[in-house]
């Protein structure tokens, strides 16, 4: 029995035993856990400092070393963007890309680099989207930050032309000509502006204006004389398209000169009703080309109609017998004998009519006939 109690008492204390062991385990537990927290606090509060002085720190650096700061990692994610956008054709999200650099590089007030960046959204909006809407925008944001930005100009042209937008046409050559630069040529672009005056705009009183700027500038300058004798025609102020005609035949040559000669003629008889003057005008371009067609054509229609005959017939017989053109000399000596009446000028016409046929055409049967008359 007595052995019995003491091992009973034995397994007591073995087992209180037990239980300050584990009460003491679980302190050291407690302990440990204790300490870990409050090393993290500690740890966590070093860390909260140290972020502190570092913020402080860097809002006491110089506004112009921000950019290099807070945007390095974030130019590296757009220019990585970049690639995979472009890589795999995704267009859009490579403009708004660049519209997102671009309001960035506001902040820098770099100009250079954000005109580079809405170039390049200008140009993925023509050639991959097909939107020249958003194009025009683009290239309008690049001339707000460099107005004689040349290549924006030029785009923004071509846009406007191809969306029959003339007046934003004649507004952008206007603004290239205050560029001083070597590849423009002003006189060209005022004429450029005239002419769209004139086809698209039909606007002639504008045009009348550009042209005569140009010529203050360039008095010979021969295209722009005659599309503004055109123009003067148009509107039916033919004292001034007779006076550049005139201006016109003093700086051609050849065929064009002769062209001119024969429309101040012609306008002189048709418009300002001066049949005299034009019989002088014709004369002058018979002594330079005798075989003139047309002057031949105006000057019998004048005989025809009685508008100053005989001195239509004198210019044009002079003409007719400097080419030897006899059997031609013939028959206007007839036309003016259908509006002659009196009856010696008859008489002397229709001797030189027999003449001709008895002395050139050796034909004595019509001659007989002539002198007969």
């Amino acid at each position: 029995e007595k052995a019995t109690e003491d091992e009973g008492q034995l397994e007591g204390e073995d087992s209180e035993a037990e239980l300050d062991s584990a009460r003491t385990g679980e302190a050291l537990e407690s302990t440990e856990a204790l300490e870990s927290t409050e090393a993290l606090e500690s740890t966590e509060a070093l860390e909260s400092t140290e972020a502190l002085e570092s913020t402080e720190a860097l809002e006491s650096t110089p506004k112009s070393s921000e950019p290099h700061i807070y945007w390095l990692n974030l130019i590296d994610v757009h220019n990585a963007l970049a690639t995979l956008y472009q890589d795999n054709e995704e267009w859009q999200k490579l403009i708004i890309l660049y519209v997102e650099r671009v309001a960035l590089l506001n902040l820098t007030q770099d100009i250079d680099e954000q005109v580079v960046y809405l170039q390049q959204a200008a140009s993925l909006s023509v050639e991959q989207l097909n939107n020249g809407v958003e194009a025009i925008e683009f290239y309008r944001q690049i001339l707000g930050l460099s107005p004689q930005h040349l290549h924006s100009l030029e785009s923004l042209e071509r846009l406007h032309q191809s969306r029959d937008q003339w007046d934003e046409v004649v507004s952008i050559l206007k603004q290239k000509e205050t560029i001083n630069s070597a590849d423009i040529d002003p006189t060209s672009l005022k004429l450029q502006i005239a002419q769209i005056e004139v086809t698209h705009l039909n606007d002639l009183e504008s045009a009348v204006s550009s042209y005569q700027t140009l010529l203050e500038e360039n008095p010979e300058h021969i295209k722009a004389v005659a599309e503004l004798t055109e123009v003067y025609s148009q509107l039916g102020q033919w004292d001034n398209t007779l006076e550049l005609l005139d201006h016109l035949v003093t700086l051609q040559e050849g065929e064009s000169r002769y062209q001119s000669l024969f429309q101040a003629a012609q306008l002189v008889r048709t418009e300002l009703a001066s049949p005299a003057e034009a019989i002088e005008r014709l004369s002058i371009l018979l002594s330079e080309v005798p075989q003139h067609e047309d002057s031949f054509l105006m000057l019998e229609e004048m005989i025809d109609e009685q508008s100053e005959a005989k001195l239509a017939s004198e210019v044009l017989t002079t003409a007719l017998e400097q080419i030897g053109d006899f059997g031609r000399l013939v028959t206007t000596w007839r036309r003016l004998l259908n509006v002659t009446e009196n009856r010696v000028d008859q008489a002397s016409l229709w001797m030189k009519v027999g003449h001709i046929y008895q002395e050139i055409f050796m034909d004595d049967a019509s001659a007989f006939e002539a002198f007969a008359y």
